[in-house]
């Protein structure tokens, strides 16, 4: 599994990011990603966006929020351990309803980092902590869903 937590690995100091005006991702990113998310200034950024917050903008066909707001995942997931979780985790039933993106997003509100290993199956996604403005990315171990992810001078993108 590859994991990149942003917070630690990229420092781009105490002013942020700032996005040029009309960011959006690569074309060939862009022409087959079903996904995709810019970090850093995205007051400018409006294609196709979905959600946003200050330093986050999604889009995608579907993200998924923890009840209590906190986390925001977007991605493509296939999870076929999903009842072997619900069951040995003992998480309400209410919490086992929904897409695999919808049960991530239950997991990290229970488990936080821990749950990349609690997850087997194919995913690529990414985990914005709105409270620690923290983006986690992430993969399953065997690369089957692939995350592509840019830099620019003053932003990130990931798909």
């Amino acid at each position: 599994m590859i994991i990149c937590h942003l917070r630690e690995v990229f420092n781009f100091g105490s002013q942020g990011f700032s996005v040029s005006a009309q960011f959006s991702p690569p074309a060939s990113i862009a022409a087959s990603a079903n996904w995709w998310l810019i970090w850093g200034k995205v007051d400018t950024v409006t294609e196709n966006v979905i959600w946003r917050d200050d330093r986050v903008a999604i889009a995608a066909s579907q993200i998924a929020v923890n009840p209590t707001g906190r986390f925001v995942v977007v991605g493509d997931v296939w999870l076929p351990n999903r009842t072997e979780i619900f069951e040995h985790e003992d998480i309400l039933s209410q919490h086992g309803q929904g897409t695999d993106l919808q049960f991530v997003a239950h997991l990290w509100e229970r488990y936080g980092f821990v749950t990349w290993e609690k997850l087997i199956g194919a995913f690529a996604l990414a985990v914005w902590d709105r409270d620690q403005q923290t983006l986690w990315l992430g993969r399953d171990r065997s690369g089957i869903r692939t995350l592509y992810y840019t830099t620019g001078k003053h932003s990130l993108g990931c798909s």
